[in-house]
């Protein structure tokens, strides 16, 4: 073979290029050299053949016989008497060889329209016949054509969105322009060899012709302010005849084909290769109005090892890009599938192309990504969110019409944040972005009963979402540790209910009490669930003392333990988490964002940050407070943290923890004897600290524990204010670990009589 040659005037962009350098590899193979092989190499395209740059050249010139591209079914193919007949006549009357298989297909469309008795295109009854009957009688270079352009299913004529709707676009005929150019090229005359050389070499070339191209090539569709100056609409629309050509060429190597669903309620569905619905997502200018108008997606394959034309074949044969066991749908799951059959074919990456309205009513190929190939070890993070189809049917209900603009914002914030996790799978605020759009979503449709009746909650999430997701920032931390808050284990052989363990998620819509994975809760059971679910559109700190003040409610009415632990052990926040959201700069905000999202995630142990070497300490009247809210175990184990002498701050409790407390044992009648005062809660909302802290105290002498201070100088509270109250309060539904309680017993009632208190 020659040295490989730089084909630079075929490029991945736009639609038109990518679709000549196929149409190039394509030709070649079937009629000059059957070993030839293509690749992509620095957005250009490589051919190694065993033609020079000359015999390549004289290969299209002289001996390259087009594939029969027609399209009898449509009006404007040039087989009707008000259609311009320029191009048909010319091939059908030149008695080269090279036109033989095009004058028989000429003639069988020709011989079909007359059985029929067709004056003017057929019906769209009868198209479908019509186009069955030239298919089956068709030679294998037309029925090649007519799979790529038009895809006959059970009960109707589908149209792959390469070729528009069946080889044309509008009034604009793909195959009667082909053969005009064809025509102007080939027939009576030589070619100008510089045309060709332009197309394939990007040489300067004059001589181009004002034609239209279509949604090929937006650039060179024309149209007002398509170009500088004082110009036509059509002043911009000047094409090389050769590009037009070997770009239809080339889109047939796209031969879709229908394939059966087994999983839906649709007797079949159009199965083209690499070709999706379109998705708004993923894209600078995405748009869920456009979506809605596109016809569809095209993620054209760019490979950087050489290829024959045959495995090509078996590559696009097969370009069904899936994402786990079903096919992708649109382009959001095409992102999510590039690490399989992408991957296996050494697809280097995809040219990601919509077929949306950018031009009044007009269609065009536009370029939106272009996305590299590799494998993706957050996919299985994200199949967590096809459980139940949620991430699907959540997409299709935004799509909607009718939805709502929070929701559909909410949506597309969540698929922007899934590509960027495909893209950057160890951003962690990619992995935050995906949680905060599950938060804002399950929000928007928890508010809503109708949303409710046809969308559940969102599935269950793995914990590798924490890991995923941790960058260690104050805001995260906080986040995770009220996202696992639940409270203490019932009686032994008690049925854990949403009512019993009161998860966070329960108070952010209501939810069925006795389900394993949420779901919504019915009507009957609507009121009891409806009770938890007290989160509103306020801040993150009023809907935190609103939680707060339902869990002491519940905990009341059931003389129940605390409901302020960890479902896991570890899974409670640190001294510097606390301290951090206590502070002055903390991000509200983003840590309610993350919250809404880590709700609905198992939850994990929280690690501790960095060496572990920590000062921090919580403010006093905290640390006055926060044993109040602790769990029996909680609290067991922070009073024999205090016994055995444990470091003053909790970077070194104990790592066995998950051993403690397995059946419930636990000093009961100390935890049922450190209740929290019914007005405490009112007292921190109204910003009266000094009155909350004296308020907690007594209640700590009362249980047993000494109080050394009995009376609090209400001058070191003189500044709290009711900011800072409901602060406090919010504070305290964040579920602590034993070492930040220890820690708080030591600074609030330091006493040697407390380390026998145990």
């Amino acid at each position: 073979m020659n040295e490989p040659l730089d084909l630079d005037g075929c490029r991945p962009t736009p639609l038109a290029s990518y679709l000549k350098a196929l149409g190039v590899l394509r030709l070649v193979a079937e009629q000059a050299d059957p070993e030839v092989q293509g690749w992509w190499e620095k957005d250009r395209f490589r051919l190694r053949s065993t033609l020079d740059r000359g015999a390549l050249l004289r290969f299209f010139q002289e001996t390259y016989a087009p594939t029969p591209i027609i399209a009898p079914w449509n009006g404007g193919s040039g087989f009707y008497p008000k259609d311009k007949r320029d191009g048909i006549d010319a091939i059908d009357a030149d008695p080269s060889p090279r036109f033989d298989a095009y004058r028989r297909a000429i003639a069988l469309g020709r011989r079909l329209i007359a059985e029929r008795g067709f004056s003017e295109r057929p019906s769209d009854e009868a198209k479908s016949d019509f186009i069955g009957g030239l298919r089956a009688l068709g030679e294998a270079a037309l029925v090649g054509w007519i799979d790529a352009a038009v895809a006959l299913t059970l009960d109707r004529t589908a149209f792959p969105p390469l070729l528009g709707t069946g080889g044309n676009d509008g009034r604009l005929d793909f195959t009667n322009n082909f053969m005009q150019r064809v025509a102007e090229l080939l027939c009576g005359r030589a070619a100008e060899p510089h045309l060709l050389a332009s197309a394939l070499f990007d040489d300067l070339a004059l001589g181009l012709s004002a034609a239209a191209v279509g949604q090929f090539s937006p650039g060179a569709a024309g149209g007002p302010n398509a170009a500088t100056g004082v110009g036509s609409a059509d002043s911009a629309r000047l094409v090389n005849a050769w590009d037009f050509v070997l770009m239809l060429e080339g889109a047939v190597m796209f031969a879709g084909g229908v394939s059966r669903r087994l999983h839906g309620t649709d007797a079949s569905y159009l199965s083209y290769p690499f070709t999706v619905r379109a998705a708004a997502a993923g894209f600078g200018t995405a748009s869920l109005a456009e979506q809605a108008d596109a016809r569809g997606e095209l993620w054209a394959p760019l490979w950087d090892r050489p290829a024959t034309h045959a495995e090509l074949r078996v590559l696009f044969r097969e370009g069904r890009l899936s994402v786990g066991a079903r096919p992708a749908r649109d382009g959001l799951d095409a992102a999510r599938a590039l690490g399989g059959l992408a991957a296996d074919r050494r697809v280097a990456a995809f040219q990601r192309f919509g077929f949306v309205k950018r031009q009044g009513l007009a269609f065009l190929a536009t370029p939106l990504d272009r996305r590299q190939v590799r494998p993706s070890p957050r996919a299985e993070l994200l199949s967590d969110l096809d459980r139940r189809g949620w991430l699907d049917r959540v997409r299709r209900m935004a799509a909607d019409k009718s939805a709502s603009a929070g929701l559909r914002g909410a949506v597309r914030s969540l698929e922007e944040g899934v590509v960027t996790l495909l893209d950057r799978p160890e951003d962690r605020g990619a992995a935050q972005a995906v949680l905060a759009g599950v938060g804002a979503v399950a929000r928007c449709v928890a508010i809503r009963p109708k949303l409710r009746e046809t969308l559940g909650p969102p599935p269950r999430l793995s914990a590798g979402w924490r890991a995923a997701a941790d960058d260690g920032s104050p805001a995260f931390r906080v986040a995770a540790a009220l996202g696992a808050l639940a409270a203490p284990p019932g009686k032994p052989g008690e049925k854990p209910t949403v009512e019993t363990t009161m998860p966070f998620a329960a108070h952010l819509g209501p939810l069925d009490g006795a389900a394993r994975e949420f779901r919504w809760a019915e009507k009957a059971a609507l009121g009891s669930a409806e009770v938890l679910a007290v989160w509103g559109e306020g801040s993150l700190i009023d809907n935190l003392g609103a939680v707060v003040r339902r869990r002491l409610l519940e905990a009341g009415r059931r003389a129940a333990k605390p409901p302020f632990a960890a479902s896991v052990h570890g899974a409670g926040a640190w001294t510097d988490d606390i301290a951090n959201f206590l502070a002055d700069g903390f991000d509200d905000r983003r840590a309610m964002a993350l919250l809404l999202g880590l709700a609905w995630t198992a939850p994990a142990r929280l690690p501790k940050q960095g060496d572990g070497r920590r000062h921090a300490t919580v403010p006093f009247a905290y640390a006055a407070i926060a044993p109040l809210f602790a769990s029996a175990g909680v609290l067991d184990r922070a009073l024999r943290m205090i016994r055995d002498g444990a470091p003053t701050t909790d970077e070194d409790e104990d790592e066995d923890e998950d051993e403690d407390d397995k059946d419930g044992i636990a000093p009961e009648d100390l935890a049922l004897r450190l209740i929290v005062p019914p007005a405490l809660s009112g007292l921190l909302a109204a910003g009266r600290v000094g009155e909350a802290v004296q308020l907690a105290q007594h209640r700590v002498r009362v249980a047993g524990l000494p109080a050394p201070f009995q009376k609090v100088s209400q001058g070191a509270f003189a500044r709290a204010d009711a900011q800072s109250g409901r602060r406090l309060l919010a504070a305290l539904a964040i579920p602590a670990r034993a070492g930040v309680i220890a820690a708080c017993l030591r600074q609030a009632y330091p006493s040697a009589e407390l380390e026998n208190a145990a």
